[in-house]
C-alpha cells in the first residue's frame, strides 16, 4: 500500500477522537505534505474506519440500546403506554440520537456544495482551528461548573437521558452539524455543548460518539459512487480499504486516550495545540 494512504489513515484515527478536527488535519496534512487533497469520499471512508473503533468502544452502549429499541417495540405491540416504551434507557437514548441527528443533516446538505470547493482552502481551516480553540477553551468554564455542583442530581424527564433531554440533544446535533467545517472538530463541538448543558464528562464524550454513527453513515450513503465497486475500480477500492483500516486500529487507542483525558478534567488542553497548528496552517499555506 502507498505510504500517502497510510499517513492519512494515521492522521485520520488520531485526530476523529481527540477534539482537533481529522478533516482539518487531512486538508492542512496533504498541502504540507505535497500530495493531493484526499477527495471528500476517501475523507468519509477513513471517517468510517473510525466509525468502527466507536463501535468497538462503546459495543455495550450499542447493544442495550438494540434490546431495549425492541422491547419497546412488544411493549407498544401489547398495547402499552409511550411511557412504558420509554420507562427504558436505551429507547430513550436512541431517540435523543435521532433528534440530533436532524439538524445535523439538515446543515450538513446545506453546506454540502461549499464544503467540496475550492472555497475551503488550508488557511481557512487554520483559521477555522483557532476558533474551535476558543470553543475548547469553554469547555473548562463547563467542568468548573460541574465540580462546584458535584453531588447534586442532573435534571431528569422522561425524554431524557443523563440529564440531557430533546432540546439538549437539538443543540448538539446543531453542534455537530456546524462542525462538518474542516477544522472545527466534531468531538470538540458535541462534546462542549454537552459538558455545557450539565453531561457528565464521560456520558457527554459517549453521546457524542455515538451521535456519529448515524452522520457517517448518512454521509457515506450521499457520496457513495457505485463504480467504485468495479472491477476497473479495484486498486481504488483496496486504497481505501486500506486507509480505513489503519484509521480503525489507531482511533481505537485514540478514542480510549480521550477518555483518560477527560476522565482527568484536561479536556481544554487540547486548544493550545489548536492555536498553534492553525497558526502554523495559516503562515505555511497563505497564498503568495
Amino acid at each position: 500500500m502507498d505510504l500517502e494512504t497510510l499517513l492519512l489513515g494515521i492522521l485520520q484515527g488520531i485526530t476523529e477522537f481527540l477534539p482537533v478536527s481529522s478533516s482539518g488535519h487531512l486538508k492542512i496534512g496533504a498541502a504540507l505534505l505535497g500530495i493531493e487533497t484526499p477527495d471528500l469520499l476517501f475523507d468519509i471512508v477513513l471517517h468510517v474506519g473510525t466509525l468502527l473503533a466507536v463501535v468497538l468502544v462503546y459495543r455495550e452502549t450499542l447493544l442495550t440500546i438494540a434490546r431495549d429499541l425492541l422491547k419497546s417495540l412488544q411493549i407498544l405491540l401489547r398495547a402499552g403506554t409511550l411511557a412504558d416504551a420509554l420507562a427504558l434507557q436505551g429507547t430513550r437514548l436512541a431517540l435523543l440520537i435521532l433528534t440530533a441527528t436532524v439538524p445535523t443533516g439538515l446543515i450538513g446538505l446545506s453546506l454540502d456544495e461549499i464544503l467540496d470547493g475550492p472555497l475551503v482552502t488550508p488557511a481557512i481551516v487554520g483559521a477555522a482551528l483557532l476558533v474551535n480553540g476558543v470553543i475548547l477553551l469553554a469547555s473548562r468554564r463547563a467542568d468548573a461548573r460541574q465540580q462546584a455542583q458535584a453531588g447534586a442530581t442532573s435534571p431528569a424527564g422522561p425524554w431524557s437521558v443523563w440529564g440531557l433531554g430533546l432540546l439538549g440533544a437539538l443543540a448538539v446535533g446543531v453542534a455537530q452539524g456546524i462542525a462538518v467545517m474542516p477544522g472545527l472538530s466534531r468531538a470538540g463541538l458535541t462534546i462542549t455543548a454537552c459538558l455545557l448543558l450539565g453531561v457528565e464528562r464521560e456520558n457527554a464524550a459517549r453521546f457524542s460518539f455515538l451521535l456519529s454513527i448515524p452522520a457517517i453513515l448518512g454521509a457515506l450513503v450521499l457520496k457513495f459512487d457505485p463504480d467504485l465497486l468495479s472491477a476497473a475500480q479495484a486498486d481504488r477500492l483496496l486504497r481505501f480499504g486500506f486507509g480505513a483500516f489503519v484509521a480503525f486500529v489507531v482511533g481505537a487507542f485514540s478514542l480510549l486516550l480521550l477518555i483518560k483525558v477527560l476522565q482527568q478534567a484536561r479536556f481544554h488542553y487540547f486548544a493550545w495545540y489548536c492555536f498553534v497548528v492553525g497558526a502554523a496552517a495559516i503562515i505555511l499555506t497563505w497564498p503568495r
